[in-house]
């Protein structure tokens, strides 16, 4: 049987094209929303393969983000390039929305985090480790949704770090 997503027109410019003119609040709010679809997605067994900055809508007006190129949506958690983790391509994506960078596409050579002071290098590697603990598990995107969208309950070191990316910069 053919699964179809019907999706009406959604209003809004690339994020990759705005955003170095964003506000810290602004990338922020970005960050909780995607992550937000993201769980959506993985509540129904999908995952976002190429989860980049040019995948995202940023409506302005509406300060809404939105998840575009349903044709990278999969039921096996991937990306598209290596190392194939959805879960480091998060990682990323949050460091590149946070530091306000241009996003890598994988092609020519492997993404890796973009570059950052000692002590920030430590704490993404920290991150990260804990992002690839925590890749076989089935509601990372779950879990990382109800963190950020509350301020209660026990907060992991990924959830404190990425708060305090978006903190520090602001």
């Amino acid at each position: 049987s053919e699964s179809r997503i019907a999706r009406s027109l959604l209003p809004g410019v690339s994020l990759s094209n705005c955003l170095t003119k964003l506000s810290m609040v602004e990338c922020e709010r970005i960050v909780r929303q995607i992550t937000h679809q993201l769980a959506i997605l993985e509540k129904s067994n999908f995952y976002h393969s190429d989860l980049r900055t040019w995948n995202v809508l940023w409506d302005a007006s509406s300060q809404t983000a939105s998840l575009i190129d349903f044709g990278a949506i999969t039921s096996n958690p991937t990306d598209t390039m290596p190392p194939h983790d959805p879960f480091y391509s998060y990682a990323l994506f949050v460091q590149t929305v946070a530091m306000q960078a241009e996003d890598q596409t994988g092609v020519d050579a492997a993404r890796v985090p973009h570059s950052v002071s000692h002590l920030e290098s430590r704490e993404l590697d920290q991150l990260l480790g804990e992002v690839f603990s925590q890749s076989s598990s089935v509601d990372f995107f779950q879990t990382m949704d109800e963190h950020l969208q509350s301020s209660t309950g026990k907060v992991r070191g990924s959830e404190l770090l990425i708060s305090r990316w978006f903190s520090s910069v602001a």
